[in-house]
């Protein structure tokens, strides 16, 4: 038992001393970005800011500010993927440009808009909601014709993360949109993540989307065959968002859910609990004392 728990420890701590000498290894070739960072295209500073989310690895903010100097001074040799891409990158080591630079890069998505993919919008969106930046009416309206135009192409995740950033940016798509993405979550609902299921739901719902039942219905069965893979988080926001689209579900979701819940329970956040306790309340479940 106590070789057992030495080598968990050694174990341990071999892999905080890797992770140690990675992160130094990443800080260093900042560094060099640092140095460098004028002669960057705009290629190359999409991929570069684009790889430290991926890899983990949030540079410092001097580093930052420097790829986004570079990135202002290239505006228009970004193409429509690597705006999308930039801006995405960005938003996810939680660094938002400077206003000026994202007035810049909004304009020059409106006139490359043509050449948008559904991934490029549906990250475009995303970007624009996770930095808390509201576009212009002439770019979102392009946006909603772009997403009507290649709708066959969106999938599970871009769908979800459409819905939530509209949703994060009080932003109500006209109707034509609305319908063509409620046709393709009909084609596409088996593949929704948990997460889809709970972000896409919300969305719907705060958005004042009348979801046809059968939708609900199809929903709930993705719910239910996904539910081993539900978090805190999606089992907290899928029953907030079921309860707001008046969907009643059965007795057999309600008891997966909380099942769920309760196996969860030790990594649940104060807030995700009383949200999932309350609705669950408000659903007719008396919640286990397990919760």
């Amino acid at each position: 038992s106590s070789s057992s728990s030495s080598s968990s420890s050694s174990s341990s701590i071999v892999q905080q001393s890797s992770v140690g000498e990675r992160n130094n290894r990443l800080d260093a070739i900042s560094k060099q970005i640092l140095v460098n960072v004028d002669h960057l295209d705009s290629i190359e500073v999409t991929n570069i800011l684009w790889s430290f989310p991926q890899l983990q690895f949030r540079p410092k903010d001097t580093v930052l500010a420097a790829l986004e100097a570079q990135a202002m001074s290239q505006v228009s040799d970004f193409d429509a993927r690597n705006v999308a891409t930039l801006l995405s990158a960005f938003a996810k080591l939680a660094y938002p440009p400077q206003t000026h630079l994202m007035r810049r890069l909004e304009q020059h998505a409106y006139t490359e808009i043509e050449l948008f993919d559904s991934q490029a919008v549906a990250n475009l969106f995303w970007a624009f909601a996770k930095l808390g930046y509201k576009p212009g009416v002439d770019l979102v309206q392009a946006m909603e014709g772009c997403i009507e135009r290649q709708i066959e192409s969106f999938n599970s995740q871009g769908i979800s993360n459409m819905l939530w950033a509209w949703n994060k940016l009080h932003h109500t798509p006209g109707e034509s949109v609305t319908q063509a993405i409620l046709k393709r979550t009909f084609d596409l609902v088996n593949e929704f993540s948990p997460m889809g299921v709970a972000n896409s739901l919300y969305g719907f719902s705060k958005l004042g989307v009348i979801v046809p039942p059968l939708l609900l219905d199809l929903f709930e069965k993705r719910a239910g065959d996904a539910m081993a893979q539900f978090t805190p988080q999606a089992i907290a926001i899928s029953l907030t968002a079921f309860r707001k689209l008046n969907h009643p579900l059965s007795r057999t979701t309600l008891d997966g859910f909380q099942r769920r819940a309760v196996a969860l329970a030790a990594s649940t956040k104060p807030s995700e609990k009383t949200t999932i306790l309350s609705s669950l309340d408000r659903m007719g479940v008396t919640p286990s004392r397990d919760l």
